[in-house]
């Protein structure tokens, strides 16, 4: 027969096992949860970057639709676009009294003559070129039949 002295002391063994094992975890508890961290991390990347280029696109508009304003104050006060080839940012943030900044994006602006010029607004990322938007801009000349002395156009349908 047992002593009393022994079932109480095997009694308080088992209590502190029970409570013991009682906040540990699983080994298939943390695989499961590894799983479904893994699958909630394949989700938000690709959701995330995507994110991030959407957000370039719009960048890149804004600038471009800034930069083009800002030239066409300058050719009605000059007469003609900013001269200059491989103009970057800062030279046209200078030249237009603009001051737009740009993150990651690579601006390049070239005047092809008076009444015309490219630009360029790109973004890259680890050496490859992710989007590329291209603006050439040439003013019309009064011989076009639908524009009054090149900067009134009319619709298509509406010329005669």
């Amino acid at each position: 027969m047992p002593k009393i002295g022994d079932v109480r002391a095997r009694k308080i063994q088992m209590e502190k096992k029970i409570i013991h094992n009682s906040f540990a975890f699983t080994i298939i508890e943390l695989m499961v949860v590894v799983v479904i961290v893994g699958l909630m991390a394949a989700f938000a990347i690709p959701n995330y970057q995507k994110s991030v280029r959407k957000a370039h696109e719009r960048d890149a508009t804004r600038v471009g639709g800034m930069l083009h304003e800002g030239l066409q104050l300058y050719y009605a006060r000059e007469g003609g676009f900013l001269p200059g080839i491989d103009l970057d940012l800062d030279t046209l943030n200078s030249s237009l009294g603009l001051s737009l900044n740009v993150n990651e994006l690579e601006v390049d602006y070239d005047q092809v003559n008076a009444d015309e010029y490219t630009l360029s607004i790109a973004w890259q990322e680890a050496g490859t070129y992710i989007f590329d938007i291209k603006v050439t801009e040439k003013r019309i000349d009064s011989a076009n039949p639908c524009c009054i002395a090149g900067y009134t156009c009319q619709l298509l349908s509406t010329c005669s």
